[in-house]
């Protein structure tokens, strides 16, 4: 998991640059995302010894003349912030390479000035048959683009 830079700020990678479009969300298009993210999320783990839990994702969005294809895959971890310790989390909550289809949701779309998460961006996903999945079937994602600035 070091090697995901868990406890290490994105902005700090040499290399990486910041997507500009993201500045002004409200007047965000889909074209601006096409491209490969690798961002984390964080979120309490309810784990005592580990209270963080540690979102890897790798995400890609492509845009062709009529669809919006995608690829999702996350690994999980359990972090301490105090002490830089982290452990992999239980493998359920991973999620194997999965390809399905992506769109931004539009400002305001479920109907609430006051939506903390803001915009997102929407993945409708399965895994390739045969692979193990935590959830047959499709699954459908929100990422908040809150995620992709962090």
């Amino acid at each position: 998991w070091a090697s995901v830079g868990v406890g290490a700020a994105p902005a700090s990678q040499p290399g990486f640059a910041r997507n500009q479009a993201l500045e002004a969300p409200d007047r965000l298009e889909e074209g601006h995302l096409v491209g490969t993210w690798l961002l984390e999320m964080r979120s309490p783990s309810g784990v005592e010894e580990y209270p963080l839990r540690v979102e890897a994702i790798c995400l890609q969005l492509r845009q062709t003349r009529d669809a919006y294809p995608c690829s999702f895959e996350a690994r999980y971890a359990l972090h301490d912030p105090t002490t830089g310790a982290t452990v992999q989390d239980a493998e359920v909550f991973g999620c194997t390479k999965a390809f399905g289809t992506w769109r931004l949701q539009p400002p305001n779309a479920g109907g609430s000035d006051s939506d903390d998460e803001g915009r997102c961006i929407v993945c409708r996903t399965e895994v390739t048959p045969g692979e193990w999945s935590h959830a047959p079937g499709p699954t459908t994602r929100r990422i908040p683009l809150a995620a992709l600035t962090a």
